[in-house]
């Protein structure tokens, strides 16, 4: 987290208690948007509010227990539900997804891109097909 400075307090409680957060900063992955810091808790806070103001976000309870935030159109990352009801998204690990499928009875939308697509195949059959394109 960057650019950490001193804003109003808020307080999540959890099953082990509260935490109170008195501290703003900005995220790599989301730089619209400022999360609530404490040096002593183990995770950010978001708001919603600002996730949805400022970025698309997907959630279909029915099939899934996550929430999508699309970052930009071969970025998505996934917020899994976590025990405790809360939202979760490690970043330690890697959750960025290239492939959101929705199961709404409205709609469906699969969304890949190439630049995930070409880390199936080597340099030289991304090289060929370019080749055999252009013919």
């Amino acid at each position: 987290m960057k650019g950490v400075s001193v804003c109003g307090t808020i307080r999540g409680h959890t099953n082990g208690g509260f935490v109170d957060y008195s501290e703003k900063g900005d995220i790599e992955l989301l730089p619209a948007i400022q999360a609530y810091h404490n040096s002593d808790s183990l995770a950010n806070i978001l708001s919603m509010s600002d996730l949805t103001r400022y970025y698309r976000v997907f959630a279909d309870s029915k099939y899934s227990a996550s929430f999508f935030v699309f970052i930009s159109n071969d970025c998505i990352l996934e917020f899994k539900k976590l025990g405790n009801g809360l939202y979760g998204f490690d970043v330690d690990k890697d959750n960025k997804l290239t492939t959101v499928h929705t199961h709404s009875s409205f709609h469906h939308l699969f969304f890949t891109t190439v630049r995930a697509n070409r880390t199936y195949f080597s340099n030289r059959e991304v090289e060929g097909a370019e080749q055999a394109r252009i013919l």
